[in-house]
Order: structure tokens, then C-alpha cells, then sequence
């Protein structure tokens, strides 16, 4: 049996979907589709609709996956550091004779709970090979320093703790400062000996590339750099403590051999600051939380004009198909039935648009993760809360124009043909 249809002007629909309907099943059924249906027979004006929802669900995937890359690559990069106390000179310290010195290292290094050691004496310096030379950064840190930076070496060996006692002239070199006096040369720097200032140092080992410590520096032991006389040359000191629930005994524990090796007051204030690194993690972290914040706020602005993009067509529908919904009223269709065939309209732009969305946002937050060099993490809350918030642009924008629709006077609007 061919079905009835209506002739609207901008859209010729079946009537199956009141007329035939026999159960409350075939009813849904026959609303899903003319929604469809109607969204089909204005497809320039549906895609353009569309993109709001999706530009703004993109965005908001690409912004979450990655910030949680970056969350992800930032604690597992640096998380030791949450096991570390740092000391160093006290910015506001009135005795200027106070210094850090070798003594300072070796009995810290004895306290309990401590597994790890380092001071720190930064300098600036020229790495000088045949006639090749690079300005760099000299670090003279302890054989220990390794372990506490969680760094790799890429060729060669980190010195041990045997040729830092003998204050060996060794040194390890950053990738960036081989490819400027070597790079050119085919010479494996493993085993040459270049110029540091005036002395001279045998190549043990490189560090690996994108390494935590940068490509631009070379490190050296301590020991062979330290001159006791010269003040102020230790910049710091890092300690590496054997859990974070021991971090504040060991603070305290500093604190107290601080005061009474350079005789200041017992805590240790007023000459050095001692300080946890973790308290430094968790504002990094939350820097990078209110920049996520910020940045997903932005999309959900773009996610709302998409919205109102809905309405603005949905609106402009109702208008366009006030004679369908006159005659769909007067041959006995409810209002409930024409409210929600609008709605469902709305309904289906806004998921389509946010599945359109969600794909482009994972390639966008793929190729980002990649460009940045963070860890790519596809978190199932980021899928619900797209869908959700599309679901919800949907019904939210969507249930004006179905009610004004359903609330359209039958007479009036038959009154338009």
C-alpha cells in the first residue's frame, strides 16, 4: 500500500509515522527517521550547523588528550624528584662568610634515610678539540647525580665513584656539544681528550639525546673542578631521601646539622634554604591543571555558539514548516510527537557533529602529542563527557524550538497554505 505523503514546500515527508503507527515502538521509529529525514533535505545548512559542535568537541578532545599527556610525561620524567631536598644559600642570608663546602657534602651524605648525594658547582666554559670550540655550561656534580636525574647515557659510561675520589679529569659531554666539535670530523668522542679552560679531560662518555639534563652542557666530577678557597662555589645541594614519607625527618635532620656546622641558629634559617622538591612538582601541576582548565573553557565557549548555531536552525525550521506542522496537528498528530520529532533533530545534529568531532579531536591530540614529544593517552571519560556534552547542547538548544513547534495553533497554521 503506497503511503500518504505531505507536500510542505521545502520538504515532502511520509505520514507513516502518526497515520501507520500501530505500537508506541513503530511511533519512535517513524519519528527517528523523519528526523533524519529532514535534517538530510537541508544538508548545506546541517553540515554548517554541524561544524560548530564539532570544531568545539575537537578542540576539547585535543586539549584533554593532551594535557594528560603532558600531566603523564611530566610525572613520569620527573617524579624522582619528589624524593629530593635541595639546600642551597639562603637568598636573604646577613652573614656573607656562609658557604657550602665538601664537608657539608660528606656528612649529609651520612644522615639516615639519605640513599643519594650531590652538590652542584655551575660554571661557564669553552670545550675546545683540534680547532673546533663550543661556549657551553660546565656542571661539576657527584658520581651519585645519574641515579637522582634518572638520566641515560646514550654512548659510553658515567664516572664512577672510585675516579671521583681521585678527582679524575673526566668528562661527559651533551649531544649538542659533540655535533659542534665533532660532528663534523667521523672522530667517536669516546676516549678523545678535549680542552676545558686550561686543563685538559679524557671523554668517557655522551649523554643520550632529548635527556632531562639538555643536549647543551658538559659535566664533569665535582672533585676536579671544587677549590676549597674560592667561596660560594657549591651552588647547591641535592639530596635524594629513600621514600617521601621520610622527607620531612630528613628536612629537620639538615636543618639541625646546618645550624650547628656553620653555628646559626638551630633550624637552620637565616643561612640556607632547605627545601622539597615535590612542593615545586605540585605547582608545576597545577600550572599545567588551570592551563588545561583555561584551554577547555575556550572550547566549551565554542561548543555553546555551536549551540545557539542549533537553535538559530531549529528556529529557523519551525518557521519554514509551519504548514507541516499545521496539517500534522489537524490529522491528529500530538503535540508530545511533534516536539519531540524537533528535538530529536536537534538531538541527531549535535551526536553526529560530536562523533565527527571526536575522531578529528584524537588525530588532532595525536599529532600534537607527537609534535610536543609527550605521551599520547586516550582517557574513556574524555569520550562520555564529548558525547555527553554534545547530548546535552542537543537537548538544551533543541528544546525551544521543539516546544514552540508543538505549541503552534493548528488553525493559524493551516491559515499559511
Amino acid at each position: 500500500m503506497k503511503q500518504a505523503r505531505i507536500s510542505t514546500g521545502t520538504q515532502d515527508l511520509p505520514m507513516r509515522w502518526w497515520s501507520d503507527a500501530k505500537t508506541p515502538g513503530a511511533m519512535i521509529g517513524g519519528i527517528v527517521s523523519n528526523a533524519f529525514a529532514a535534517i538530510g533535505s537541508n544538508r548545506q545548512r546541517s553540515i554548517l550547523t554541524m561544524l560548530g559542535i564539532g570544531i568545539g568537541v575537537a578542540a576539547f578532545i585535543a586539549i584533554v588528550t593532551l594535557s594528560q599527556g603532558a600531566t603523564d610525561s611530566f610525572t613520569s620524567k620527573l617524579g624522582f624528584l619528589a624524593q629530593t631536598i635541595t639546600v642551597s644559600r639562603a637568598r636573604n642570608a646577613t652573614n656573607t662568610s656562609l658557604t657550602l663546602s665538601d664537608r657539608d657534602v660528606k656528612i649529609l651524605s651520612q644522615l639516615q634515610h639519605v640513599v643519594a648525594v650531590s652538590p652542584t658547582i655551575s660554571d661557564e666554559a669553552e670545550v675546545v678539540f683540534g680547532k673546533k670550540h663550543w661556549s657551553t655550561t660546565l656542571s661539576g656534580v657527584s658520581f651519585s647525580y645519574l641515579q637522582m636525574q634518572n638520566v641515560s647515557i646514550g654512548s659510553g659510561a658515567w664516572w664512577s665513584s672510585e675516579e671521583e675520589q681521585s678527582r679524575r679529569h673526566v668528562v661527559v659531554l651533551g649531544t649538542k656539544v659533540v655535533e659542534n666539535i665533532f660532528g663534523q670530523t667521523g672522530i667517536d668522542p669516546i676516549g678523545q681528550t678535549v680542552r676545558i679552560g686550561a686543563q685538559l679531560y679524557h671523554v668517557i662518555g655522551v649523554i643520550e639525546p632529548d635527556s632531562l639534563l639538555g643536549n647543551d652542557g658538559i659535566y664533569v666530577p665535582y672533585t676536579a673542578v671544587y677549590t676549597p678557597s674560592k667561596p660560594n662555589q657549591i651552588a647547591q645541594i641535592s639530596i635524594q631521601v629513600d621514600g617521601t614519607d621520610n622527607l620531612d625527618t630528613v628536612q629537620t635532620e639538615i636543618q639541625m646539622r646546618l645550624g650547628q656546622l656553620h653555628h646559626i641558629a638551630t633550624d637552620g634559617s637565616g643561612g640556607f634554604d632547605v627545601t622539597e622538591a615535590i612542593g615545586q612538582l605540585k605547582q608545576t601541576q597545577q600550572q599545567l591543571g588551570m592551563l588545561s582548565g583555561f584551554m577547555s573553557s575556550i572550547a566549551v565557549i565554542s561548543l555553546i555558539v555551536g549551540g545557539i548555531g542549533i537553535m538559530n536552525i531549529m528556529l529557523v525550521s519551525v518557521t519554514e514548516r509551519t504548514r507541516e506542522i499545521g496539517l500534522r496537528s489537524a490529522l491528529g498528530a500530538p503535540p508530545s510527537a511533534i516536539a519531540v520529532q524537533f528535538l530529536l533533530e536537534a538531538l541527531a545534529l549535535s551526536i553526529i557533529s560530536g562523533g565527527l568531532g571526536l575522531g578529528l579531536g584524537l588525530l588532532m591530540g595525536y599529532g600534537l602529542s607527537s609534535l610536543l614529544n609527550v605521551s599520547f593517552i586516550v582517557n574513556t571519560s574524555s569520550f562520555l563527557i564529548a558525547f555527553g556534552v554534545s547530548t546535552a547542547i542537543g537537548v538544551g538548544f533543541g528544546l525551544y524550538p521543539a516546544l514552540r513547534a508543538s505549541r503552534l495553533d493548528p488553525i493559524i497554521a493551516l491559515r499559511s497554505f
